[in-house]
């Protein structure tokens, strides 16, 4: 009963049937696999935003949520280094060096932010995040002595996971980055399914109405 009224009230206000009984994507993963950042003040509005600016930039919201939960557990703070400096009183917000990561997602602003201006730190990690996902996975290349090799990035799970080792360390090694957060973006998907087959009936019901 409980139910149908639900669905009746939503029915008379014109709302979609899935907008109402589908669950919010960062609310959905607090609750399950990125649980433990549940007890992080404001993470759900942190999540919430970064899902918003990635959504906004038309990149892959699971992705860059994943990418959050890894690099900070939806923290909006700059790095440890740029706290310390921020405790020690020595710089404000404002003045912290260009190489200190900030936002949920942990990029430097001397590499993603305008060189003059202010800068949106969040939107410009979505937009390292977008490059890194649009660039072509490239497995071959021509040595110094002219021979063929072979790329060691381009090993199973390539593709976003290459993306993500180029989004943590863009010329250098990423330590396996990409692996860890990939399979954080696995078990985010995994809930996703679970979650969306258990309202497949709710769907099927709304349909007969």
């Amino acid at each position: 009963m409980g139910n149908f009224t639900l669905l009746s009230i939503w029915l008379l206000l014109g709302q979609p049937i899935d907008a109402a009984l589908s669950q919010d994507l960062c609310a959905q993963a607090l609750r399950g696999p990125f649980a433990e950042a549940a007890r992080v003040a404001g993470s759900l509005r942190v999540c919430r935003g970064v899902a918003a600016e990635a959504g906004r930039q038309g990149v892959a919201v699971d992705v860059a949520v994943a990418v959050a939960f890894h690099e900070s557990r939806f923290r909006d703070l700059p790095s440890y280094t740029g706290r310390r400096l921020l405790a020690a009183g020595t710089h404000t917000p404002a003045t912290l060096p260009g190489w200190v990561e900030r936002s949920a997602m942990q990029c430097k602003p001397k590499w993603h932010c305008p060189k003059t201006g202010p800068c949106d730190h969040l939107a410009a990690c979505v937009r390292h995040l977008k490059r890194q996902l649009a660039q072509p996975r490239v497995c071959k290349y021509v040595r110094r002595d002219g021979r063929e090799g072979f790329s060691a990035r381009c090993v199973a799970g390539g593709g976003v996971r290459v993306a993500l080792d180029r989004y943590h360390a863009p010329y250098g090694h990423a330590g396996g980055y990409g692996y860890r957060v990939l399979a954080r973006l696995h078990r985010l998907r995994g809930a996703q399914e679970v979650a969306s087959n258990s309202q497949a009936p709710a769907r099927l019901f709304a349909g007969w109405l």
